[in-house]
């Protein structure tokens, strides 16, 4: 799931979700709520491993510029 400069998700449960995006270190690059569907800028993050995690769920992507 390579992401260049935006990070794209949706969901159909129709609620306010919370995501957070973590780097490898475990450091947040990002934390933010979500209705349905996001858009995230990934244009000012490292090359890397991120984890998404998205309620109880988690997503591996890797960002390359």
């Amino acid at each position: 799931n390579p992401a260049n400069a935006y990070l794209h998700g949706q969901s159909t449960l129709n609620r306010q979700q919370k995501l957070e995006v973590f780097n490898v270190l475990g450091q947040v690059i990002f934390s933010g709520n979500f209705l349905n569907q996001f858009e995230i800028s990934t244009s000012n993050w490292e090359s890397g491993l991120y984890f998404v995690h998205i309620d109880n769920s988690v997503v591996k992507i890797v960002v390359n510029h």
